[in-house]
């Protein structure tokens, strides 16, 4: 795998250092530009300067430069101003992770003493601390394109290794919205990278941070982000919440209001969530709405979240006539989807996020369909499978981020679910309910002719190996479950949206199917579950 990790930022951040024990730690080769470039020239970087010109020295910069990022796998260390010319700084962008190391100006300038400033080219004059105040003003800017920063203030060169090789040790998905980007990390303690995360975010360790999650999540999973957070600076406090859909609703919401006030979070502030998917509708929704919105954390720990709930930005909220009726669309900042969270979730749980999954593999991924055709028997969720389930909602998102079209076939298997879920009055999980929307709605494709038997029947195959349900008793009363539908969020102009799979992979958009066909589709499912 190509691994080419560059190090950039002013003099003194430490570059070299760090670099060289990154490199050492991940046995990949380390290169210092500067050292590259005195080797070619034959020449010292201060001799570069006086005799050819600094001109002359940023273009065979740039020359070296591209051929160590031809280079598979590398470590490299820049020079302090390698990155300001765009032209560099997008190709290393495209090469690798790069990772700029700042500190404050005040610790620069003491690991810049009188005799370091002798081997600085651009601080040889006869007003080096002058220079050295302007030269940062000026290039700090430029160093501000660059996402992630890593504050080497206060910190050894042990640790600002360490928190490189976790940044690079992850996953890292770009989801893009009209205003802004959401970063998608997929990896193992992801809870250790939320400094490097929010600094460069722009979010200093001045910031008060409300964690929210339920009573369950906050007693299993609360303290150690909470004492990590203390431990980065910031200052944190956990809210805790009953656990259930039943208290997705407004009246929830009003307390958290009211509880985010005492503890004096303002605009200047963030919101973490942290749960599954109830608790990421909820406070996505609070965060797009406590003074007109505040930045967000996604850290689910529920399958379910991970591979759909967190991911997209929508937010939602219960009323008694159906599910989600209110909801905002809330871009977070960040969603850190951490597998370790699932070695805490009871299997019950883990099955019905595994509905998600199979939803994701029906329209869109054969092959992840393939791979879970095998069945649970020695089945593993590690990295690859989660980033892959993740794939799928993030592709179609960047396509359609508000779901003004394409965005509405992940709604497959939700339409009769969410029905389910409301005349149930939530007792039933919603991947549960959800397996039991992709059966019915796999035989109302069949029915209209969209898919083949053969692979209508593959899905509900498909559904019975996870050993999740096709059937509710609720669906013996197909007039309840239209009363229901009715309701929808999914109508657009009168006419409901289905998102009906017309081969495994692939899905369409159907409006305007009639009551009647709707009702045989689940009167013709019950009957074969009955038979069967």
């Amino acid at each position: 795998m190509t691994q080419r990790i560059i190090l950039t930022g002013f003099m003194g951040t430490g570059k070299t250092t760090v670099g060289r024990l990154v490199a050492a730690k991940m046995g990949l080769p380390f290169v210092d530009l500067d050292e590259a470039i005195c080797h070619r020239v034959g020449q010292n970087i201060t001799e570069i300067f006086a005799q050819k010109g600094e001109a002359a020295f940023r273009e065979i910069e740039s020359q070296v430069l591209r051929e160590i990022l031809s280079q598979n796998e590398v470590v490299l260390a820049t020079g302090g101003g390698t990155l300001l010319s765009d032209d560099n700084r997008k190709l290393c962008e495209q090469s690798g992770t790069v990772v700029c190391l700042t500190c404050d100006l005040e610790v620069l300038q003491r690991r810049l003493n009188d005799k370091e400033v002798g081997y600085r080219p651009l601080l040889t004059n006869d007003d080096p601390k002058r220079t050295l105040v302007e030269l940062w003003e000026r290039r700090r800017e430029v160093y501000r394109k660059i996402f992630w920063q890593v504050d080497t203030s206060g910190k050894s060169p042990q640790q600002i290794a360490d928190t490189i090789i976790g940044l690079v040790s992850a996953s890292i998905v770009d989801l893009s919205y009209p205003d802004g980007v959401c970063k998608i990390l997929v990896g193992r303690r992801l809870f250790s990278l939320l400094d490097i995360l929010l600094n460069s975010f722009g979010l200093s360790n001045t910031v008060r941070i409300a964690v929210i999650s339920n009573h369950t999540i906050a007693a299993l999973h609360g303290e150690p982000l909470i004492a990590e957070l203390r431990r980065f600076g910031y200052t944190p406090y956990l809210i805790a919440i009953p656990d259930g859909e039943e208290y997705k609703n407004l009246e929830t919401v009003a307390d958290l209001y009211d509880r985010l006030l005492k503890a004096h979070i303002d605009r200047g502030d963030l919101v973490i969530a942290l749960g599954g998917g109830v608790i990421g509708d909820i406070v996505g929704f609070v965060a797009s709405t406590y003074m007109r919105g505040l930045p967000l954390i996604q850290i689910p720990t529920s399958l379910l979240a991970m591979v759909d709930a967190s991911i997209g930005g929508k937010t939602g909220l219960d009323l008694p006539k159906g599910k989600n009726l209110i909801g905002t669309f809330k871009r977070p900042l960040a969603v850190l989807v951490d597998p370790e969270y699932l070695d805490t979730l009871p299997r019950s749980e883990f099955l019905s996020g595994m509905a998600e999954v199979i939803k994701h593999a029906v329209i869109a991924d054969p092959l992840l369909f393939s791979w879970l055709d095998r069945g649970p028997q020695g089945f593993w969720m590690d990295e690859n499978l989660l980033l892959r389930a993740v794939a799928v909602k993030v592709n179609v998102v960047q396509a359609d981020p508000y779901e003004n079209g394409l965005r509405a076939i992940l709604n497959f298997g939700h339409t009769i679910g969410h029905a389910l879920e409301t005349l149930s009055g939530y007792t039933i999980r919603h991947g549960e309910a959800v397996s039991v929307g992709m059966a019915v709605e796999s035989k109302l494709a069949e029915q209209l002719g969209i898919l083949s038997s053969m692979e209508a029947e593959r899905i509900i195959d498909l559904i019975n190996r996870w050993t999740l349900p096709v059937y509710h008793p609720l669906l013996e009363d197909g007039d309840r479950i239209l009363s229901v539908i009715r309701y929808d969020k999914k109508h657009r102009q009168g006419k409901l949206r289905w998102a009906l799979p017309y081969q495994i992979g692939k899905v369409d958009l159907v409006s305007g199917v009639d009551d009647r066909l709707i009702k045989q589709a689940i009167s013709s499912h019950r009957e074969a579950v009955h038979a069967g």
